[in-house]
């Protein structure tokens, strides 16, 4: 029976093998191999969804195998019974194979299946299961792990924002997040599936173009705004066609960060163009997914000229222009409004290198920094450190950040692509600058002050307070007992902390006019500050004792 085996094995090379099973009346039990084209493992073509436009399944039978595809997927299923669908044994193979497309194109969540699947049916009858395959390294990652990231992703979205306020935020939150896969970068390949999956990008934060435009369209899909995959075959690239109001955008994540990483840099150079926008940026060549149209224009707003990411502060959005290290901060109330100057003249730190055979100079103009807690970090020309509160723009100075340029270990990178990079560890508290060429290599770590910078240039000496109450719309009673002369009179403050116990802004109440005796003044404070902790501290002469002061929490505490 050697010849029986010779002849199996050519048949499963031709991807249909006859197996012999029981099945009703005469017919036979027949499997066959499948080859679907999915957007997996660097393949980018295949049937896909587009949202919004005509139904894309033709009728209830190709809905219902949706469903059932969808949900044995989704719950890793080694079998997934169809027979209830009534597909046509070889005859609705194509159905099939577009179905399966569209499933797993449609879902980033599913980054474990892979483009194969095995099929059986009836001889002359129906299909009775699919048999998919699944990346063995992608199924056996941490999928809880995977949703965490999906959540703190969705953390950085609030209800009030409009699509585009999503998609930009997004779009900066995964670019902030995601460094372009080191082996892909240097040497072309990788032996390894995740930098191409929405996994790798937002738990690994290591991916290529295929992760990172998966995990876009994730997020996306998450905030029920119409996103798609957009692959070009001579670029071997793909990125994503977004629909903001109405209108189609090309949205490319991937080309917003460089390569070699720097973290704490956010283009938006190709963030919702249009065809010839993203033409402009040498993309090429792309294939439109079917039914799709793209904006005759580039989406307009204060995004365009910013090359940091956006930040999100008490209602409205501040961003930085930079121009060979002279750097504008602004604050815009939404992104389509005019923006107002905050300060201008930021020195911006970047590393200028010599041409080789020239006198000349050149860099690359990306620059590093980082939000937090109401404040913007970077380094400065002189490779300090700065620290300037949003509220009130009161600058501070963390240190100096000791860095010499040098070329990447593997030496793929020279010393010229080096530069400061900035991240920040939540779990420490700290800045980290990082270098650019060397990751891996810390340059230096400051701890973050828990209080605004202006804080410094208050005098410490403490007196005591009679007590405070909070009245309605945010205003402050305070009660104070003063038993000096009315000269040198001492100052009162109000500090307001977050839930991490972290001081977010200071006021200072006007104390001018003091009387011997007991005083009552009042502080009106934002709406917002009424809802956290509150601590007031009597600061310079007096005659009450020393290190006390009277917290407040709750928005009407007493």
């Amino acid at each position: 029976m050697k010849w029986l085996r010779y002849l199996l094995s050519a048949l499963l090379a031709l991807g249909l093998a006859a197996v012999p099973a029981l099945a009703a009346g005469e017919e036979s039990a027949v499997s066959e191999y499948v080859q679907a084209s999915v957007f997996k493992g660097g393949a980018c073509s295949g049937a896909q969804s587009v949202p919004g436009q005509a139904q894309l399944l033709t009728d209830e039978q190709e809905e219902q195998l949706y469903k059932l595809l969808l949900d044995g997927l989704k719950a890793k299923a080694d079998k997934i019974d169809i027979s209830a669908v009534n597909l046509k044994f070889l005859d609705d193979r194509e159905i099939l194979i577009k179905v399966y497309e569209k499933v797993t194109n449609d879902h980033p969540e599913l980054y474990y299946v892979t483009g194969g699947f095995g099929s059986s049916g009836y001889s002359g009858g129906i299909y009775i299961e699919v048999r998919p395959n699944y990346d063995e390294e992608l199924l056996n990652t941490d999928s809880e792990a995977f949703f965490e990231a999906v959540d703190a992703a969705m953390s950085q979205v609030e209800e009030s924002m409009t699509d585009l306020e999503k998609a930009l935020v997004l779009h900066d939150w995964l670019v902030l997040r995601v460094a372009y896969n080191w082996d892909v970068a240097t040497t072309g390949s990788t032996d390894s599936h995740v930098p191409y999956t929405a996994y790798g990008a937002l738990v690994n934060g290591d991916a290529v173009c295929q992760g990172y435009a998966e995990a876009y369209k994730l997020l996306m899909d998450q905030c029920g705004i119409p996103c798609v995959m957009v692959p070009s075959d001579p670029m071997n690239h793909v990125w994503n066609g977004v629909q903001i109001d109405g209108a189609w955008y090309h949205v490319d994540t991937t080309w917003d960060d460089p390569t070699p990483n720097m973290e704490g840099y956010c283009s938006h150079e190709n963030f919702l163009r249009s065809d010839t926008g993203i033409a402009s940026t040498k993309h090429k060549e792309w294939e439109t997914p079917e039914g799709i149209t793209f904006s005759d224009t580039d989406q307009t707003g204060v995004f365009r000229g910013s090359s940091t990411a956006f930040y999100y502060y008490q209602g409205s959005y501040y961003y930085l222009s930079i121009d060979r290290g002279q750097g504008t901060l602004y604050c815009a109330a939404d992104l389509e409004s005019s923006p107002q100057i905050k300060t201008i003249n930021l020195s911006f730190f970047y590393h200028r290198f010599q041409l080789e055979g020239s006198s000349g100079w050149a860099y690359y103009p990306n620059y590093s920094v980082a939000w937090v807690d109401g404040a913007l970090y970077y380094v400065d020309q002189q490779r300090r450190l700065c620290r300037l509160e949003l509220s009130d723009l009161s600058a501070s100075g963390l240190g100096t950040v000791p860095f010499t340029a040098a070329g990447s270990a593997d030496g793929y990178y020279d010393s010229t692509h080096d530069s400061i990079c900035l991240r920040y560890d939540a779990q420490s508290g700290d800045i980290v600058a990082v270098s650019k060429t060397r990751p891996e290599t810390e340059l230096g770590r400051f701890q973050t002050p828990d209080y605004p910078p202006r804080w410094d240039g208050v005098s410490k000496e403490q007196t005591a307070l009679a007590g405070a109450r909070w009245l309605e719309d945010g205003v402050l009673q305070i009660g104070l007992v003063y038993q000096g002369n009315g000269q040198d009179v001492p100052t009162l403050w109000a500090a307001v902390y977050d839930d991490a116990s972290r001081m977010t802004d200071v006021y200072q109440v006007d104390t001018t006019g003091l009387e011997a005796g007991l005083t009552v003044l009042e502080l009106q404070l934002p709406a917002q500050a009424a809802e956290c902790q509150v601590r007031l501290f009597l600061l310079g002469p007096g005659c009450l004792p020393c290190g006390e002061n009277i917290s407040l929490a709750g928005s009407r505490a007493a």
